[in-house]
């Protein structure tokens, strides 16, 4: 990794609330980005909050309008791959006691406000912690740390399954379906309705890398079709 080190001191005088966000299919989900948490603990000079943008969709919780269908009214999925975040939990794991971000983005020739998608999917799925600025693993985050590549995506697919709407939904849909097979513009155009044609495909292909790392589902991109996992049928 290139770049010179950040260094920056955990911020003063103010608190950080751990974000959590848990939705399932069929019932409003409710989601609250933790990036006020990580700012609180990491000072920053240009701005005291991180502005969403269609890029990281994790700061900007889509509308939780109970006339929504449920797959709309969830947090958007944090724009992240999981061999990502798997990195991620590597470098905090190697501090038993967590880390505070700004050690941590300078540790990586990083600013602090490049780990906030990747801080986000953490909390979203329950494998983070983040209090005043200062990062932990959970329980699920250090069995999913700790395991091999196959129990890893096991232990991953159960997580985006309970706490990641738009990958729960989609294999619903497909265990559902007779032939297991269905478009992806179906999905497109259901999140439509709530995102711009940008962010509706990037919500979606976020959905299928993290589908796909997990052994649930996967996309054929030429015939627009999403099919169930053979590790995920019966």
């Amino acid at each position: 990794k290139a770049g010179a080190a950040q260094s920056g001191a955990k911020g003063s005088g103010a608190s950080g609330s751990e974000a959590t966000s848990s939705a399932h299919a069929g019932t409003a989900g409710t989601g609250t980005t933790d990036a006020a948490a990580a700012h609180a603990g990491a000072p920053h000079s240009e701005t005291a909050t991180s502005q969403p943008t269609a890029s990281q969709p994790a700061t900007s919780p889509v509308a939780t309008s109970t006339d929504a269908p449920a797959a709309s009214r969830s947090t958007a999925l944090p724009n992240i791959t999981p061999g990502g975040l798997a990195g991620l939990l590597d470098m905090i794991a190697a501090n038993p006691d967590g880390i505070d971000l700004a050690d941590l983005a300078s540790a990586l020739s990083f600013e602090v406000d490049d780990l906030f998608p990747l801080v986000d999917a953490g909390v979203m799925l329950g494998v983070l912690t983040v209090d005043a600025g200062h990062v932990t693993l959970t329980a699920a985050g250090r069995s999913w740390e700790s395991a091999d590549i196959l129990e890893a995506k096991r232990v991953f697919a159960g997580l985006a399954l309970k706490h990641a709407p738009l990958v729960k939904t989609i294999d619903h849909a497909l265990k559902q379906s007779k032939s297991q097979e269905l478009h992806g513009e179906l999905f497109l155009d259901l999140l439509r309705g709530r995102h711009t044609d940008e962010e509706a495909r990037q919500q979606f292909h976020i959905a299928v890398s993290w589908g796909r790392y997990g052994e649930l589902f996967d996309y054929d991109a030429d015939d627009d079709t999403l099919t169930l996992d053979e590790a995920n049928k019966g």
